[in-house]
């Protein structure tokens, strides 16, 4: 596995204990352990933590350690992990057979050594070169089991709160990856992260094309270097439909829209954008947007740190002049994200 799967791990298994990853670490193992922490489970929870784990904001600690985008074997850590019962059934030419007990898919493991016929793995796999796969942390590694004790086994993962957090947790990975290859996308085509329209109408007819280029031009590492119209054609045998561009009211009917796309924050559409960044600037005294965007619970802190306007946001607020932060704070606390992706290309998931 490229890169080295043993300088990766120590690398991540080190990172995960430093200061600025307690609170996540704390978090992370509350969910894991459903209880107090298990010593001889550690090393297990610390390669779950670093692969699978999704912090405040959408990042895994491998992102955070190695740098996004990841290199193309890295991704594949994060998207194709897969946790779960697997039966050994013989040895081929140092590859194990194996498959998974829930579904009977076969599979190729690389284990550091030959295990008997019906000997049962609980645990994590990393896919590796040529199809196969490798364990990853400190699975479990059960003797050989009759069919009813490996049913037993396979029922107790199943039913488990491990295997819903996990499951979640893919999903949120698979989402914030494939924000930022959008928003990656975005800043590409646009030549900038922020757009400001006159009207709801100059917003479809600039989202249009884009929304062509993202289904049939658009080629994210996370797909395989496919267009999404081909991985939809290949893996479902779908025909992605004629694209339109459709506002909702609020969008529709305002004298101005913007749009963000925030690497962190993902993809926001705004009314009264315009309006707001013109206050902010000095440009207007109409402080009226500012109000509506404090009071609206769908508007996050984005537009007022975009701003960056300590004075001029106390001022709408009627409260002395203080870090911009701290205004914040008053009308917008801290929250952990949910992914945020172009409107019918988003992935399952959610906050957590």
């Amino acid at each position: 596995m490229a890169p080295s799967t043993a300088d990766v791990k120590q690398r991540l298994y080190q990172a995960a204990t430093r200061p600025e990853h307690r609170a996540e670490l704390t978090l992370a193992a509350s969910q894991w352990f459903e209880g107090e922490p298990d010593p001889s489970e550690w090393l297990d929870f610390l390669d779950f933590f670093a692969l699978e784990w999704v912090d405040a904001q959408g990042f895994t600690l491998l992102e955070r350690e190695l740098g996004d985008p990841l290199d193309p074997a890295l991704l594949r850590w994060l998207l194709e992990v897969r946790s779960g019962v697997f039966v050994i059934d013989g040895e081929d030419g140092g590859v194990t057979r194996a498959r998974d007990a829930a579904t009977e898919q076969p599979l190729a493991l690389l284990l550091p050594e030959p295990q008997p016929r019906r000997s049962v793995l609980v645990g994590r796999l990393l896919p590796a070169e040529d199809g196969r796969w490798r364990p990853s942390g400190q699975p479990d590694l059960y003797d050989p089991m009759s069919m009813l004790s490996r049913l037993g086994v396979l029922q107790a993962w199943q039913e488990g709160h491990r295997r819903a957090l996990v499951e979640r947790l893919a999903e949120l990975r698979a989402a914030f990856i494939r924000q930022r290859e959008q928003q990656r996308a975005f800043v590409v085509y646009f030549g900038t992260d922020m757009l400001l329209f006159d009207d709801g109408e100059a917003l479809a007819e600039a989202f249009r094309p884009f929304m062509v280029h993202l289904l049939f031009e658009h080629r994210p590492p996370s797909q395989g270097g496919r267009t999404l119209a081909e991985l939809r054609a290949e893996v479902e045998g779908l025909e992605v439909p004629s694209i339109d561009v459709r506002l909702g009211e609020t969008l529709e009917g305002g004298h101005s829209v913007g749009v963000i796309f925030d690497r962190l924050e993902g993809l926001h559409f705004l009314p009264g954008l315009l309006e707001f960044m013109s206050y902010m600037k000095g440009e207007s005294n109409d402080a009226d947007i500012i109000g509506l965007y404090a009071n609206d619970p769908g508007v996050t802190a984005l537009p007022f740190r975009r701003a960056g306007q300590a004075q001029r946001l106390a001022a709408a607020l009627g409260v002395p002049v203080a870090p911009l932060d701290e205004l914040i704070q008053r009308i917008k606390p801290p929250r952990r994200l949910s992914p945020s992706l172009m409107p019918g290309f988003e992935v399952a998931g959610g906050a957590y």
